[in-house]
C-alpha cells in the first residue's frame, strides 16, 4: 500500500465533500433507536476535465497510480484549505486525548486569533492522522490556548504535544470501487472522475 499525492497543479473540476455515518437504526411501535457502531468516514468524489489529450498526463497518473483500491489518496477539503479564522502559527494539544473526545486542548497557535465553524483541523500524521471540523467559533486567549469543539470524535488517543494541522489537513480515501474510465471526444479526454471513503486507521 502506498499513500499518493495530488500533483499541486491538477485541475479539479469538481469536489463533492461528504460524510458517511456508521450508525444501525432499530425502529419499532414505541419509538426508534439509532446505535453508533464506529465514528463517522469523510467521503469526496473528485471530477475533471475534460482536457486536451495532450494536458492529460497526470490525470492517467493519478488514477492508475491508485491502482484501485489498492492504494490510498491523501486529499484536503479544497472549499477551506486554510481556516476562515486567523488562527496560525505552531498549534499542538495542550495536554493528551483519548477516543471519544470532542473538544481538542490546543496551544501554540497564534495570540488572540479564532477559528470558525467549517474550518478543518488535523491531528497527528502517518496512518492513524484524523481530520475533524471546528463546531463553534473560537478566540484563543493570549497566549494562542483554547478548547476547540470539533466532530467528529477523536477515535485514536494522541499524547500531548502532538501537532495540529491547519494547511491543507489531509485525510487518507481509497476509491469506492475498482472501475475507472474516460471519454475520448476529437483531441478532448473527460469523464475522469472518483468516488473515495476515508480509509480509517485505528
Amino acid at each position: 500500500m502506498s499513500i499518493i499525492q495530488i500533483p499541486p497543479d491538477l485541475l479539479v473540476q469538481e469536489l463533492i465533500w461528504g460524510q458517511l455515518r456508521n450508525d444501525v437504526v432499530s425502529r419499532s411501535m414505541f419509538g426508534s433507536q439509532t446505535i453508533q457502531i464506529t465514528e463517522p468516514w469523510w467521503t469526496a468524489k473528485l471530477s475533471f476535465g475534460p482536457v486536451n489529450e495532450f494536458s492529460a498526463d497526470e490525470l492517467y497518473t493519478l488514477v492508475m497510480a491508485l491502482e484501485g483500491q489498492k492504494n490510498q489518496l491523501a486529499l484536503w477539503n479544497m472549499a477551506r484549505p486554510v481556516p476562515l479564522g486567523s488562527m496560525r502559527g505552531s498549534p499542538v494539544l495542550s495536554g493528551a486525548i483519548v477516543e471519544g473526545v470532542t473538544v481538542l486542548p490546543v496551544t501554540g497557535g497564534t495570540a488572540n486569533s479564532s477559528l470558525r465553524a467549517g474550518d478543518m483541523l488535523g491531528i497527528g500524521s502517518g496512518l492513524t492522522q484524523q481530520v475533524c471540523m471546528v463546531q463553534a467559533p473560537i478566540t484563543l486567549n493570549g497566549s494562542g490556548a483554547g478548547s476547540v469543539q470539533i466532530l467528529p470524535a477523536i477515535r485514536n488517543p494522541f499524547p500531548i504535544s502532538t501537532a495540529i494541522v491547519y494547511d491543507k489537513p489531509k485525510v487518507l480515501f481509497r476509491r469506492v470501487d475498482n472501475k475507472v474510465e474516460w471519454v475520448y471526444s476529437t483531441i478532448n479526454v473527460s469523464g475522469f472522475s472518483m468516488d473515495l471513503i476515508e480509509d480509517p486507521r485505528t
